[in-house]
């Protein structure tokens, strides 16, 4: 990453922290332009994915009750991280539709909402919604493409006991919506369906997948997290990760265990999961080609909205007020399988000991 150093300023630990094979991560943190902060606060925002090498937040509607959060998006930000500066916003709502998530890869948008609300609706925010009228008869996710909105999937509305995600994959290629127990019941053994939507034709394909999450096509693969009961008789469980060719799950290869995927990144070297380290869910970085990885260390980076960064090509974190980018790091001591992977087991005193050591000053 190269900068004029009057525009950022730089923290690398790493190497002056270590702790046995664990280490500070190296981060460069680079302040937002006041004007991405001012539109930011008082809102709820999320990385959303990018065009060409921009960033995109999507923004939400101004809660009036800064207790309640509004689930309803109205803006998209396209952030030029080089630069520093906002370089376009584009209004996302329409008169007929309500949207709740979204994701961009350059001209492709990925919404999931409300795809068409009856005609009473249509001049109330989703605040606004009674819970009664809230309860649409289904919720939507549809693509925009060179002004055409194509619907991919609807789930009944009523689906608290669901998770779904959805992803653009392959380029652009694929849409990827997977259903899933949702964080409150992931105990619950259940099947996991993955829908892989083919955006040439708009044809779909479905593929059936035990106790699958988080499913991502990167190039001719599909890389999905799989859980697994590790005490027999026991409600214990945990994840590993997998890679296959996209429909054919057969010949599914193990990336790792004990870690649960977050998402892979665009080039296919590299993931981000969450593990958990002496009593801590920890964030990692898995190098694929030699099934290492290494933990993210030094604050707690999986509070923090996460997303790959176009301009920079890393992993990287938002805060309020900067965005901290993690460098790779140059070693990858832990092998993703085998014992370096299992739970420990420490007592309260050798934990907080542990965690003293691994804290960056800012």
């Amino acid at each position: 990453m190269k900068y004029v150093t009057s525009f950022l300023y730089t923290l690398i630990l790493g190497s002056t922290s270590v702790y046995g094979q664990y280490a500070l991560s190296k981060e460069t943190i680079v302040p937002k332009a006041m004007e991405l902060v001012e539109l930011q606060r008082q809102r709820y925002y999320y990385p959303a994915g990018q065009n060409v090498k921009a960033l995109v937040y999507q923004l939400n509607r101004r809660s009036v009750n800064s207790t309640r959060q509004n689930l309803e998006g109205i803006l998209t930000i396209y952030y030029d991280e080089v630069a520093k500066k906002i370089i376009d916003s584009v209004n996302v709502q329409k008169e007929s539709n309500r949207i709740l998530r979204l994701n961009q890869l350059n001209d492709l948008i990925l919404f999931r909402g409300f795809f068409e609300l009856p005609q009473k609706y249509i001049r109330k925010t989703m605040d606004e919604l009674s819970v009664g009228e809230s309860l649409l008869k289904v919720q939507d996710i549809w693509i925009e493409k060179n002004g055409k909105s194509i619907k991919v999937k609807s789930y009944p509305e009523h689906y608290y006991d669901k998770d779904v995600n959805f992803q653009i994959g392959g380029f652009g290629k694929y849409i990827i919506v997977n259903t899933f127990v949702s964080e409150y019941l992931r105990s619950t053994k259940a099947d996991s369906i993955i829908t892989i939507f083919d955006v040439s034709n708009e044809r779909s394909r479905e593929i059936i997948c035990k106790e699958c999450i988080t499913p991502q096509i990167i190039g001719n693969h599909i890389y999905y997290g799989k859980k697994f009961f590790y005490i027999k008789g026991a409600d214990v469980y945990d994840w590993k990760i997998y890679r296959a060719p996209i429909f054919d799950l057969s010949k599914s290869e193990l990336l790792g265990e004990y870690i649960e995927l977050l998402f892979v990144s665009p080039d296919g070297n590299y993931l981000l999961g969450k593990k958990l380290l002496n009593g801590k869910q920890t964030l990692v970085i898995l190098n694929i080609k030699t099934r290492k990885f290494q933990y993210i260390l030094g604050r707690d980076y999986f509070k923090l909205k996460f997303f790959y960064s176009p301009a920079f090509k890393k992993m990287a974190f938002d805060r309020e007020g900067d965005i901290i980018y993690i460098e790779y790091p140059k070693e990858f001591p832990f092998g993703s399988t085998g014992t370096d992977t299992k739970p420990q087991r420490l007592s309260k005193e050798e934990t907080n000991r542990f965690w003293e050591k691994f804290v960056h000053p800012r």
